[in-house]
């Protein structure tokens, strides 16, 4: 995954059009990627960009037993998750449990997370820039 992280950054200085996108949509759950294409088009072209969140990395990972939450990776992982919640312009959640999710986890952050600011997928996609 690393590696596509970094192609992404080469694919992006290479085809000049992506500097023209309005809104990016970043898939996840695959963090590094995600977390690398927020750097790239929010941070570097200030792109508005919404996260469309198919699975809860790294709580899914834990559920599995491929990770113990408090570990290294896990601390890492969680650490991308909430960086990327907190720096998308809109979430995406494939399911109800997802939406929940992310909300829960925009609570506990320092500055918590304001519903007024929820809107319909519809009129974050259809909104004027």
């Amino acid at each position: 995954m690393f590696s596509f992280a970094v192609m992404i950054w080469l694919f992006a200085f290479k085809v000049r059009k992506c500097r023209s996108y309005d809104l990016v949509i970043i898939q996840t759950p695959t963090l590094v990627v995600a977390h690398s294409a927020m750097l790239l088009f929010k941070g570097r072209y200030g792109k508005r960009c919404v996260l469309n969140v198919s699975d809860i990395w790294p709580l899914t990972a834990v559920d599995m037993g491929a990770m113990k939450e408090g570990s290294r990776s896990w601390k890492y992982m969680a650490a991308l998750e909430r960086y990327l919640y907190k720096k998308a312009d809109g979430v995406l959640g494939q399911s109800e449990e997802i939406l929940n999710h992310v909300k829960q986890e925009m609570l506990s952050m320092v500055g918590g997370w304001d519903s007024s600011c929820a809107k319909d997928t519809d009129e974050v996609l259809n909104s004027e820039l």
